[in-house]
């Protein structure tokens, strides 16, 4: 393209969502619920939780062992609870394991392609509605230096913004009330901002969990380069 100044601009992109699997009070949480578990029958909750540790044939990766801690813990209680199947043990692994997912992080990679076209400063797209739930995304693309738009290669600093909604009922029990349909991904209708400037942030993990929603678009022809 001799400039990027035009009506319309055809982007692909690709996002990397780093988050914690869960949060400080979801551990909290999470482990109140397995003691009620414990004190509501603590003979089923032992059988269940024997069958589930103890049954399978479970053998420690040796790597992992040597030089991840919290796999070093889990194998350990596992090991005790299933010498000593009570009440104390089968808690004490229910800790371990949660805590594990508290420093557990997951790493989703995905892509997209999206046609903005041109208001003003700004670039904006509509996709959808889309999916059971009518999911609307509207992106705002916006360049640092408005100006640069007129060079060959444009800016590199932009402001990318994500709104959602949704065009399902109110009264809707698959999309209103996720719990009703677990199978979908719970929707948050609302904004998202993804800036070249914004402020770093940290974030403390000791276990990665990697998923690819890749769909092989990283061709600029598209998908199977077309």
């Amino acid at each position: 393209m001799p400039s990027h100044d035009r009506e319309r601009l055809d982007c692909y992109f690709t996002a990397f969502l780093l988050a914690k699997r869960k949060t400080e009070d979801q551990v909290k949480k999470d482990y109140e619920e397995a003691v009620n578990e414990m004190n509501k029958d603590p003979q089923k909750f032992l059988r269940e939780f024997r069958k589930s540790a103890c049954e399978q044939k479970f053998q420690p990766d040796p790597v992992r062992l040597k030089y991840n801690v919290a796999y070093e813990k889990f194998v350990a209680s596992t090991k005790a609870f299933c010498e000593h199947p009570t009440r104390e043990p089968a808690l004490n692994l229910s800790r371990t394991m949660i805590e594990n997912d508290a420093v557990t992080c997951n790493c989703v990679v995905n892509d997209w392609r999206a046609t903005f076209v041109r208001q003003t400063d700004r670039w904006v797209a509509n996709i959808g509605p889309s999916g059971l739930c009518g999911v609307i995304s509207v992106f705002t693309l916006v360049p640092h230096d408005v100006g640069k738009m007129r060079q060959p290669t444009g800016p590199t600093l932009w402001t990318l913004t994500e709104k959602i909604v949704t065009t399902h009922r109110s009264n809707d029990p698959l999309c209103a009330n996720p719990e009703k349909n677990p199978l979908l991904p719970t929707i948050t209708e609302g904004a998202s901002t993804f800036s070249w400037n914004a402020p770093p942030t940290s974030i403390e993990c000791r276990e990665f969990e990697f998923t690819s929603a890749l769909e092989g678009m990283s061709d600029p022809r598209g998908p199977k380069g077309k």
